[in-house]
């Protein structure tokens, strides 16, 4: 793959990074750092050092994927394109234990690159509350304005069929009619994702995930907050923070004129946690089906996800202000 064409093409280099050049650059700012630190405890299979590298040997190029440019692009690459393993280890012109190798070690400091830019999803409430708080702010470390509204819904990602018939039933998901694990997003009017869920097995109703991740929103920070949710989340109703949700049809008594405009209202307001779990599944690797079962690989590939799209929503604001705008305009007409 020759890296140097594929920068020069703004045009493919988003198709298989999910990033401009700039935005790259930036978050190459941040990786690097992190890839150093890294290497000079960890060699390339992840075994500790028995004694740190020093400056000058940290320097020298790895002989596979020489230089951290090169070694972000694969990542991306990875999550973004989510082609099997011999296919990136012929695009690189390396092995493919060599790919499998440098997934699991780069994840991790991808991750980690991503919350250096403070930029990472909450994923308990204790979390949510210093996160968003600090977001609220005029001078937070995000480029952000603050925001009044927050939405939230489930997100569910195809699975492939476990063979033992016990644990297929933890899988399938009667809405999606398939096999799934999911997780609750709650995001801004801006599609900044907030909160993330923990990854969970299909057959889980999106009520009772929210409710055990967040049972309430007992903060000061929230008071002036909506959070808006589907008819999937009837009767949740968390302390501090007011709620609002559609009419939900109840049988053989259509819903009135009336009733039918104020759905429409609010799904004209929540349709942005739609966009940002878009945004989310920008990279194939959330949106094609997974290979394997382990839960854990599956978390922290939609965390990563989830923190690219936070990256891509802050430095495109150009794209996204006029749903802030239009957002509140609605809201409070």
């Amino acid at each position: 793959m020759d890296i140097d064409k594929i920068i020069n093409d703004e045009t493919q280099f988003l198709a298989l990074t999910g990033l401009y050049l700039s935005e790259f650059d930036e978050l190459l700012t941040t990786f690097k750092p992190r890839w150093n630190q890294a290497f000079k405890h960890y060699d390339i299979r992840g075994k500790r050092r028995k004694k740190p590298l020093t400056p000058t040997q940290i320097s020298k190029d790895t002989t596979s994927l020489p230089g951290a440019l090169i070694k972000l692009f694969f990542i991306l690459h990875h999550f973004k394109v989510n082609a099997i393993q011999q296919s990136e280890a012929m695009s690189f012109n390396i092995t493919q234990p060599q790919v499998s190798r440098w997934i699991k070690l780069l994840t991790p400091i991808l991750h980690q690159s991503i919350v250096d830019l403070h930029l990472q999803a909450a994923r308990t409430s204790d979390e949510l509350i210093r996160l968003f708080r600090n977001r609220q702010r005029d001078d937070s470390a995000v480029s952000k304005p603050a925001t009044t509204t927050l939405n939230a819904d489930g997100t569910d990602r195809p699975l492939s069929r476990n063979v033992d018939y016990k644990a297929q039933k933890f899988d399938y998901s009667g809405k999606q009619k398939t096999h799934t694990i999911k997780n609750t997003v709650i995001c801004d009017e801006l599609q900044f994702i907030h909160f993330l869920g923990y990854t969970w097995r299909g057959a889980i109703h999106d009520k009772t995930m929210i409710e055990i991740e967040l049972p309430d929103f007992n903060h000061p920070i929230f008071e002036q907050q909506t959070l808006l949710k589907d008819t999937g989340y009837q009767s949740y109703e968390p302390t501090g923070v007011k709620t609002l949700q559609p009419m939900k049809k109840k049988p053989k008594i259509d819903l009135t004129t009336l009733q039918k405009k104020f759905n429409t209202w609010i799904s004209s307001h929540r349709v942005v946690v739609e966009n940002a779990i878009g945004g989310v599944k920008y990279l194939r690797t959330l949106t094609d089906r997974t290979r394997g079962f382990r839960l854990e690989k599956f978390d922290d590939a939609i965390q990563i996800g989830v923190g690219l799209h936070n990256f891509r929503v802050t430095r495109r604001q150009t794209t996204y202000s006029g749903t802030l705008d239009r957002m509140r305009a609605n809201f409070l007409s």
